[in-house]
């Protein structure tokens, strides 16, 4: 990394990557301290390579986990959603007239 004439940093492309790379991991939810693991193995060179391929592979099943777990919640969500539906259905169907026009003028 070299620095502008007014003291700002310039990035090289590969700098670039890898700051997308740690931002990347950081919206997987990888917690900082096996980020600066993976980057003090990394900054070891090539020789870490098995370690940080298998704390990738460690750290995408916890992801994949993460994702299945969120997709079951929003199922859940969807199906609780249709029944609030049904249950709006089933009262604006048994109320009278005169109860519907008092809820709907009602603010929110």
């Amino acid at each position: 990394m070299t620095r502008a004439p007014g003291g700002q940093r310039r990035y090289a492309v590969p700098d670039m990557d890898w700051i997308g790379f740690l931002l990347r991991l950081r919206t997987t939810h990888m917690p900082i301290g096996q980020m600066q693991v993976f980057a003090r193995l990394r900054r070891e060179g090539n020789a870490t390579v098995p370690e940080r391929r298998q704390m990738l592979e460690t750290h995408l099943a916890e992801v994949q986990a993460s994702i299945k777990q969120m997709q079951q919640s929003a199922e859940v969500l969807q199906v609780k959603i249709e029944h609030y539906r049904m249950l709006e259905r089933s009262v604006l169907q048994t109320s009278n007239p005169d109860e519907r026009n008092t809820h709907a003028s009602k603010p929110l």
